[in-house]
């Protein structure tokens, strides 16, 4: 829920302290009101009440509580309090705990904290305290992109598995159709692990350009996606990194080296005298 800063700042403590009439816009917010023009230091008035906008901000994500922060108004609450004569009420508060905690956790203790500043809740009503743990929504969410990415997984080593089969195959109609040279070699002095070192360059070179394309493309639909995403106005961030890309490469390498040692191997056997009359 941390905003991003556009122009201005965000609510800070001295508007609190001094009840200052400021408020901080939402990006969308902003647009709608005061259209491609700069909002900053000019008023918006909610319920007869002036108030000077300090800042634009924008989600950092697509989470949503009572609205998107893009569409909503942000005043001091020590302000708001004041003009609606709320007093010192507070109907609803948020909390987070520290890493490796969970809110369930430490329920119980927030429970009996509230309780003690309010003698006149019965310790039989259940209703009077309500607690909505969000983590356990967000662990749902978890769950469900963990069977995403396993799915996922599973789909790119299929990918994978079938590009590697294919330079494979490809390598071996390789090693079938030059037959005639490997035998010429072997007859000229080539050692077999020359003919084996030749077989599984072309195949690293083979497999490193179907890669490289591979990754390039993958690029370009996640950009694709980006765009499209921003265009609906629910932006995203899917990219692949430069590490995770080299690491793609690095194993599609090793598997397509692999691919290609059977077809290698055979072409190492070749004995000259076999492959000048092979026809």
């Amino acid at each position: 829920m941390n905003p991003v800063i556009r122009k201005g700042r965000f609510i800070n403590d001295a508007d609190v302290a001094s009840r200052a009439k400021v408020c901080v816009i939402g990006e969308s917010a902003a647009s709608k009101l005061f259209g491609v023009g700069d909002p900053m230091g000019r008023f918006v008035e909610v319920d007869n009440i002036f108030y000077r906008v300090v800042g634009v901000v924008k989600s950092r994500n697509m989470i949503n509580i009572n609205g998107s922060l893009d569409d909503n108004i942000v005043i001091p609450i020590s302000t708001l309090m004041s003009i609606y004569n709320r007093g010192t009420n507070v109907d609803a508060m948020f909390f987070i705990v520290r890493p490796g905690y969970a809110p369930a956790d430490i329920k119980d203790k927030v429970w009996r904290a509230i309780r003690a500043g309010h003698p006149m809740i019965s310790p039989d009503d259940e209703t009077a305290i309500s607690m909505w743990d969000i983590s356990e929504q967000f662990k749902m969410v978890d769950n469900m992109m963990t069977g995403v990415n396993v799915l996922l997984l599973f789909v790119g080593f299929s990918s994978l598995l079938a590009g590697i089969i294919g330079v494979g195959n490809i390598m071996w109609i390789i090693v079938k159709e030059r037959t005639h040279e490997f035998g010429i070699r072997r007859a000229l002095g080539a050692r077999p692990s020359t003919v084996l070192r030749q077989i599984l360059s072309e195949s690293a070179v083979l497999t490193v350009i179907a890669g490289t394309g591979g990754i390039v493309f993958a690029v370009a639909m996640l950009g694709a996606a980006n765009m499209g995403m921003e265009a609906a106005g629910q932006p995203a961030e899917f990219q692949l990194t430069f590490a995770t890309a080299i690491a793609i490469l690095f194993i599609f390498l090793i598997l397509g080296m692999a691919a290609g040692t059977i077809p290698a191997l055979k072409a190492m056997k070749i004995k000259p005298i076999e492959a000048l009359n092979d026809k």
